[in-house]
């Protein structure tokens, strides 16, 4: 008997419209007529131009070298916060001027408004002239001696710190921080020549917190 004959091929498939052959395809493989929007940028309006985040976007935060004393991003108010700390008079000793400040502890309201209420106290921040640097002399700590700490921000943002403080809201009550200012380093004899404005920065040991604390009892600029 006669052999039978093969299938017949499949037709070939119709060629593709000549409407729509540079047209994208999106994640289903269905054509589109535009592409999509760029992922990262929210619409605008027509012929709106460019433009930065506002100040304080929580997703565009200014870098740390734009922020103020005390150079870092954190918390600077020092409202509903249990800290303060007070200059007190200054000591001249001949050739170096001591001078000292005592913390103490105030009521704030604990509460999810005010993170830094429940804060503890790690460090105490100065900001210093850049030429002052070497007139610190010795500090002490509730009598004990304490070593300095510096760190520069670039120029005119040189900080002083006293650290490992490991203090909290009971233990902190009456603690006087001081220091020695050798009076041979110019315009560093006084802490009102020695600092760059009145206002310390006291740290918590996770450093979320850093309240700005006016040590003569003023109400502290904030310096973004």
């Amino acid at each position: 008997p006669p052999s039978p004959s093969p299938p017949s091929p499949p037709p070939p498939p119709p060629p593709p419209s000549p409407s729509t052959p540079d047209a994208p395809m999106n994640p289903t493989g269905n054509q589109e007529s535009s592409p999509p929007p760029p992922p990262y940028l929210a619409p605008q309006e027509p012929g709106a131009p460019d433009s930065p985040a506002p100040p304080g976007d929580s997703f565009s935060p200014p870098p740390p070298s734009n922020l103020g004393f005390p150079f870092c991003k954190c918390e600077r108010t020092n409202y509903n916060t249990p800290f303060r700390f007070s200059m007190g008079e200054a000591i001249d000793t001949g050739s170096h001027t001591w001078v000292s400040g005592t913390l103490e502890s105030v009521g704030c309201e604990v509460s999810s408004d005010y993170p830094c209420c429940d804060m503890n106290l790690k460090k105490i921040e100065f900001q210093i002239k850049d030429t002052c640097r070497s007139a610190v002399g010795n500090i002490t700590v509730d009598g004990k001696s304490h070593a300095p700490t510096f760190q520069s921000y670039g120029e005119g943002r040189l900080v002083f710190k006293i650290t490992k403080l490991n203090l909290d809201y009971w233990t902190a009550p009456g603690v006087v921080v001081a220091f020695s200012l050798n009076k041979a380093v110019p315009g560093c004899s006084t802490t009102e020549d020695f600092m760059v404005h009145d206002t310390v920065a006291i740290f918590d040991s996770t450093q979320r917190c850093c309240p700005l604390v006016d040590v003569y009892g003023g109400v502290p600029e904030l310096r973004r």
